[in-house]
């Protein structure tokens, strides 16, 4: 038998055999997120593990390299060998969602600007105890593609990237053993891992405070700045932390909202522990910082983040959720 046959044996195997020991319905799923910015894709990256949309799994990347175990399973871990392959399966994703966000900025007619590529993936058991899994791909926080387990191929969502979607779907459809890698990863890998976590967590408690979700949680506020140019620098503002996921963030010139279409956003994208994240950025004149300012509004709370730009780069992820940020931001809750 072939590799391909192996491969297609072992989807089967996940796919057409009933779990008995695992009645109702279970999940697993991982987010990835990666950012370009400043005309490259950033060293940053984050990844999250959900285990029946609890997170388990918690990864930054300037956090030594390595994944951090959250919640219930923090004291039940899943031992050396597993973590391994967790901390693999992460590294080998997140180089390859880096290589894709520069192929997608490379075919932009305006490249540039500040985007972020998020990659979820995972599988379900269903209530009749059958697995299905899942392939999608948000580009700032847009549907972009999705992969169909029925038909083994990449569908392009619309959006107002879908062009760039086709480029990427037309460049994997290419590369014939990309949808069999994908095919056998999410139906052969991820559901065989789901499963075996059903055994290693059995009895494991859910309600031990591994989700923010119910709890009204306020976003820490942040400024950043890069030089684009002599004459420009371009600015982002962060909302980091916060739940419920609804917020607003806008760019505000002299008190007075500036137009949409001179600001753009990477979407509300997964931060950890059930919270969320977004970021807004435009380009302001240098010298007229004192000028502009951020306004983010959630749940009847609003702050403003002014501009200063002493320390440009990427957001900090010192603070932690609800605190404020004192190091580029002056900010007020009213």
């Amino acid at each position: 038998m072939g590799l391909s046959g192996i491969m297609l044996l072992l989807a089967c195997l996940v796919i057409c055999t009933p779990l008995g020991a695992a009645a109702g319905a279970h999940s697993l799923h991982y987010n990835l997120t990666v950012r370009f910015q400043g005309g490259s894709v950033q060293s940053r990256s984050f990844a999250e593990g959900y285990w029946d949309h609890h997170l388990f799994l918690w990864y930054d990347s300037e956090n030594q390299g390595s994944a951090e175990p959250r919640g219930p399973w923090a004291e039940k871990p899943l031992g050396t060998e597993s973590w391994n392959t967790e901390m693999q399966d992460l590294a080998e994703h997140i180089k390859n969602l880096k290589v894709t966000l520069a192929d997608i900025n490379a075919w932009q007619e305006q490249k540039g600007g500040s985007h972020s590529l998020q990659e979820t993936r995972g599988c379900k058991i269903q209530e009749d105890n059958r697995t299905r899994g899942f392939w999608n791909f948000h580009y700032d926080g847009e549907p972009f593609l999705s992969y169909h387990p029925e038909t083994r191929s990449w569908k392009v969502q619309p959006s107002s990237a879908q062009n760039l979607a086709m480029e990427v779907k037309n460049s994997w459809d290419a590369d014939g053993m990309q949808s069999k890698d994908y095919w056998a990863h999410v139906h052969g890998e991820l559901c065989g891992r789901l499963r075996r976590y059903l055994v290693s967590w059995k009895g494991s408690s859910h309600s031990s405070g591994a989700s923010a979700k119910g709890t009204l949680l306020s976003p820490a506020v942040n400024v950043t700045c890069d030089e684009a140019s002599e004459d420009t620098i371009h600015v982002t503002c962060w909302a980091l932390g916060f739940y419920p996921q609804d917020i607003s963030v806008t760019w505000h010139q002299d008190g007075e909202p500036l137009s949409q279409d001179t600001q753009w956003s990477g979407g509300v994208l997964p931060y950890g522990n059930g919270t969320y994240q977004t970021w807004v950025s435009t380009s302001i004149p240098q010298g007229q910082e004192q000028r502009f300012s951020c306004h983010v509004g959630h749940s009847r709370n609003t702050s403003t983040g002014s501009v200063s730009c002493g320390e440009p780069g990427g957001p900090s992820r010192g603070s932690q959720p609800g605190e404020s940020v004192t190091r580029v931001v002056r900010g007020e809750n009213t």
